[in-house]
């Protein structure tokens, strides 16, 4: 019996998801399916739509059988650190045997670019500080210097290698390599519409992109395009509301008005024009929308606002990089993972979090990466009903 693992946001669970799970079921029917989520804010620097209970939920019930959280600390950083982060906590368990993510190219060519790009690192920065310093922001810099490295190598780069699902598919196979870990990347050809498409298209799966935008215009859009778990997941989600995150963000930068150099995430010049934009603006919308230049790109700054409402510090977040937590979080199970579950206690030095009295068995930097989970939870729910509700349930348990 071999086990599989998927880093992935579900936000929210799709078709594309369950397409995923579906095909690794086919490789192996016996497949024991483990999956590392981002729980309350995601990589794009936004709250989840779908509350993180009912991510789980999702699924457990179309498949997967161990459901884990990835923490915050990682689900708010870079492609680079995201990546890192969830790599880094699968290495730690001694039986996972592969990882299985979505990509556009072929593993061949993701491996071969992945190599290349760790193999002239140095090179790459340098030209791309070159490009970003005429104008161009880090994306189009960095594309533009792979390619002239790759240029003065005698060697072919596919355009298609930097697309949205390729990013992320290639700092999993680098993490892989860094961490020189047992673990065999398996890549899964994305089936159905790009990342960012917006608009949903009868004859594809739409993309998670196409799925919010128009849930946010009527939700009832969505209803037959979604496994239904996931479709009463995001009916029920309740998360903070723009407005009062925006209120927030006043209160940081104007009443506080923090220094934000400390911050993750930091770009000289940022806390100017950040502030300058808040003071012209009178919506969380427009705020972001003022903020985002080709220098400071929308993800970029909604990222780095929410790592500085949770003031998630560069040294605390690089020292996380460096010591991944000796606990991860456990949200739900079937009985296959389950049983996962009891055989890796058995060979593994991780603390499983299953019941918040367990934080006393945490070393100190433990305890304080685990209280930035529970500010992340805090905020997410911030005003809400359900405000801290997350870390008084046990994980959800599907019975066979």
């Amino acid at each position: 019996m071999k086990n599989y693992a998927i880093i992935a946001e579900y936000n929210p669970f799709h078709f594309g998801h369950l397409y995923q799970i579906n095909m690794i079921r086919k490789m192996d029917p016996k497949a024991v399916i483990i999956v590392i989520i981002s729980t309350f804010f995601v990589q794009r620097g936004e709250p989840s739509y779908l509350d993180p209970k009912f991510k789980t939920a999702s699924a457990l019930k179309n498949g997967a059988d161990l459901v884990l959280a990835l923490p915050s600390i990682y689900s708010l950083q870079s492609a680079e650190h995201f990546a890192y982060g969830a790599v880094s906590i699968l290495n730690r368990f001694k039986h996972i045997d592969h990882l299985v993510f979505g990509a556009e190219s072929d593993y061949s060519e993701l491996y071969n670019f992945a190599r290349f790009q760790m193999d002239n690192g140095l090179s790459i920065d340098e030209k791309r500080i070159e490009f970003m310093k005429e104008g161009l922001n880090f994306n189009q810099g960095l594309i533009k210097a792979c390619c002239a490295i790759a240029d003065e190598n005698d060697m072919k780069i596919s355009q298609d290698l930097f697309q949205s699902n390729n990013i992320l598919a290639l700092e999993y196979i680098k993490s892989l390599i860094k961490l020189k870990s047992s673990i065999s990347a398996i890549s899964i050809k994305r089936s159905g519409q790009r990342y960012n498409d917006t608009e949903i298209l009868e004859e594809k799966l739409p993309s998670a992109t196409a799925i919010r935008k128009h849930f946010k215009e009527a939700p009832g859009k969505v209803k037959n395009i979604l496994p239904k778990e996931s479709y009463s997941g995001l009916i029920q989600s309740r998360f903070i509301d723009k407005n009062t995150l925006f209120d927030l963000i006043k209160y940081k930068l104007i009443i506080e008005s923090i220094p934000l150099e400390t911050i993750t995430g930091f770009e000289q010049g940022l806390s100017g024009h950040l502030r300058k934009n808040l003071m012209k603006s009178s919506s969380y919308d427009e705020f972001i929308e003022n903020s985002t230049t080709s220098r400071y790109r929308k993800n970029r700054i909604q990222r780095f606002i929410i790592n500085m409402l949770l003031d998630n510090k560069k040294v605390f977040i690089d020292q996380s990089i460096r010591e991944i937590p000796e606990w991860v979080r456990v949200l739900g199970f079937n009985k296959k993972g389950q049983d996962f579950l009891h055989s890796s206690k058995n060979e593994s030095d991780m603390i499983f979090l299953t019941q918040y009295k367990q934080y006393n068995a945490l070393s100190d930097f433990g305890k304080k990466q685990f209280d930035k989970e529970v500010d992340s939870c805090n905020l997410y729910y911030f005003s809400k009903d359900n405000f801290g509700d997350y870390f008084r349930q046990i994980p959800i348990i599907i019975k066979d």
